[in-house]
């Protein structure tokens, strides 16, 4: 006797909430990022603004492995100096703000089954 199942329907829903899963994935780690900009920007104690003005999220999800990235776009900076106020220098002190707004933003982190 030979049994034969019939599992594409059952494969094609599965493909189909993976997607889904991977989509709402997307859009959770993205509100984070969003959020955590926000907490960051907020510990930043600065009178031109500058360095809030280049807070960034960028969206690589096309790259092997998909991934967004937080932090400051100082690319364009002969001298970057966002890494300085984060963890200091022999001169300065560290003044934190992306590591207690990436921290702060975890309240806010959710992603829906």
């Amino acid at each position: 006797m030979t049994i034969v199942v019939d599992s594409s329907a059952f494969v094609a829903g599965l493909r189909a909430r993976l997607q889904q899963i991977g989509k709402q994935h997307q859009v959770g780690v993205r509100n984070y990022a969003d959020v955590a900009i926000v907490k960051a920007g907020s510990h930043i104690h600065s009178e031109s603004g500058a360095l809030v003005g280049r807070l960034v999220v960028e969206e690589h999800l096309d790259a092997d492995p998909p991934h967004i990235v937080v932090g400051v776009d100082e690319s364009d900076d002969e001298k970057p100096h966002a890494i300085f106020v984060e963890f200091g220098t022999e001169l300065m002190s560290a003044r934190p703000f992306m590591r207690p707004g990436l921290e702060e933003a975890k309240s806010e982190f959710r992603v829906n089954p």
